[in-house]
């Protein structure tokens, strides 16, 4: 069982991050972006290897399993969600990920609380 944390460190002023993520021995590609949908907030696309896209636009939104309802497709197994350092509860804003207000989380599908009934 393992929680990582994943690199989300746009530069500052950047709206756009792509990042390539190992997870359980598969590799996804990962984008954040920043949109205006009520107000600014992060969205975030996952491809699997071959740059076909899993997930499109969903938001990056504090604990919740971000790629939960999309277990019917090729998504990773475990449990990827999105924490908060200052415990302020809402969804990153823009800036927050480079200010380390906002990390990006993987808890591995052989984590005991996955098989225990935890929501995900």
């Amino acid at each position: 069982m393992t929680l990582r944390r994943l690199v989300v460190e746009p530069n500052e002023g950047t709206t756009r991050y792509t990042s390539t993520l190992l997870l359980e021995g598969r590799r996804y590609e990962f984008t954040a972006y920043t949109a205006k949908i009520r107000g600014e907030h992060w969205c975030f696309d996952l491809a699997d290897a071959d740059g076909r896209l899993i997930v499109t636009g969903d938001t990056l939104a504090v604990g919740v399993d971000l790629v939960g309802r999309y277990r019917y497709r090729e998504v990773p197994p475990g449990i990827l969600f999105v924490g908060r350092t200052d415990g302020a509860g809402r969804d990153p804003r823009p800036g927050e990920f480079l200010d380390g207000l906002a990390d990006l989380y993987y808890l591995t599908s052989d984590d005991p609380l996955i098989g225990a009934g935890v929501p995900s």
